[in-house]
């Protein structure tokens, strides 16, 4: 995500032109499978800390409904306020209209946070009516090729089409094939990407192909990783992983203020400077977040619905 968003930043900015193609091909191989493996996980992670044992952790659902409400809420309010303070030097300037509207378009990077808000509430009306997901699937497929083949509505084509991948993790522990299959499936996803970088197409903006291509490349790296579960290599995955929610929320700053600051202080080599961008922009976030953990102030950011908000579960032990 934070390698997308570098070069984005970058290319919107006009900064190294020189290096265009460059960009422009990271971008591209990014926004082929960073969002839909990003609301694979997410899925995963929600059923299997929520969704697996409905019933019984129906208030830690509601808990975190309402702490990804806040941090929707606030972390839209704080960037609004930023941004509009350094107008003159983001890509994106805003106005009051944002603002006001941030109920209604999510603001970037957190619509993230806000499609997952309503993927939360959809689970748990699904769980009450108990809808199973073959049916789910066949009605988002069936209304993502509506969308799609009459161009009705982006957002909410992109909607239906995240939805989709956050259910994918939910049933990404029942798909049991050959490894082999996996490794094929991958290729092809690499294959299929080399294609269209080579012919200058974006294909995220390539309806149904997009969903092709990250279906390829996405459910392998999950599967990898599961299959790995005992490789000491990953374990900084796992460390850095401990940080991902703050990770996400402040990293943003620093890929503009890193932006900017590299190149004036002299660093105009376009490798060095985007690494170090992406470098400082992860390690900085998880800086801040261990010094507010230290200080006890990281949960009234980043998780101060729990201190409000107690499991049945506790208040029937009590």
């Amino acid at each position: 995500v934070i390698i997308g968003h570098v070069a984005d930043g970058y290319i919107n900015s006009g900064i190294f032109q020189n290096n265009i193609v460059q960009l422009n091909t990271i971008y591209n191989i990014i926004y082929s499978f960073h969002m839909p493996l990003f609301f694979i996980i997410s899925g995963y992670l929600a059923y299997t800390s929520y969704y697996k044992n409905y019933n019984q952790k129906k208030s830690n659902i509601i808990r975190q409904i309402c702490n990804l409400v806040w941090l929707y809420l606030f972390f839209s309010i704080v960037q609004w306020i930023f941004k509009f303070l350094v107008g003159n030097i983001v890509n994106n300037k805003v106005s009051i209209n944002d603002l006001i509207n941030i109920f209604f378009i999510p603001m970037t990077p957190y619509w993230y946070i806000y499609d997952l808000i309503f993927f939360y509430i959809i689970e748990m009306i699904i769980n009450k009516l108990k809808i199973n997901n073959k049916t789910i699937f066949f009605i988002l497929l069936v209304l993502l090729i509506g969308m799609g083949v009459l161009n009705f509505q982006t957002r909410i084509y992109n909607f239906i089409k995240f939805y989709i991948f956050f259910k994918i993790g939910f049933v990404i522990d029942k798909i049991d094939i050959n490894k082999f299959i996996y490794l094929v499936m991958f290729l092809f996803g690499i294959i299929g990407v080399t294609i269209f970088v080579l012919n200058g197409i974006i294909i995220s903006k390539e309806k149904f192909v997009d969903i092709l291509i990250a279906i390829l490349i996405s459910i392998p790296i999950v599967k990898c990783f599961q299959f790995s579960k005992r490789i000491n290599y990953f374990k900084i995955f796992k460390k850095i992983g401990l940080y991902s929610t703050e990770i996400y929320l402040i990293h943003c700053y620093f890929t503009f203020l890193n932006r900017v600051v590299l190149l004036k202080i002299g660093i105009n080599d376009f490798s060095i400077n985007f690494m170090l961008n992406c470098l400082i922009s992860i390690f900085i976030s998880m800086l801040i977040s261990y010094s507010l953990k230290k200080i006890r102030l990281s949960d009234y950011i980043f998780n101060p619905v729990k201190k409000y908000i107690k499991c049945k579960s506790n208040l029937k032990n009590i």
